[in-house]
């Protein structure tokens, strides 16, 4: 897949709030994940906001929010399930900066 392929994927899934399955260069086997949105890091770094639902984790197969480096992304597919965003997501908060896209709350 392409990163203009990812990225399209990635922004229908934060629209329609689609469960993903995700995979990373180097990792043994794919994540699920609720794809939250893009942004840049402080470091201009592009970013993958989610939690992870399931699957590998450098921590132990632990599910909970995670960023991952866009740049690492091999491919992502939108599956039919969806999610609700968790009760303490923030967008604005400051330690995000630069959204590219992400999911919105319901007024």
């Amino acid at each position: 897949m392409t990163h203009d392929e990812i990225m399209q994927t990635l922004r229908e899934a934060c629209e329609g709030r689609n469960v993903c399955r995700i995979r990373f260069k180097e990792d043994p086997d794919d994540r699920i994940i609720h794809p939250y949105g893009v942004c840049f890091s402080k470091k201009d770094n592009l970013l993958i906001i989610s939690v992870l639902a399931h699957g590998y984790s450098d921590s132990k197969n632990q599910s909970g929010y995670r960023n991952f480096n866009f740049e690492k992304c091999e491919w992502v597919e939108l599956t039919e399930d969806t999610f609700e965003i968790a009760p303490g997501f923030n967008p604005y908060s400051p330690q995000y900066s630069g959204w590219l896209f992400h999911v919105l709350k319901p007024n």
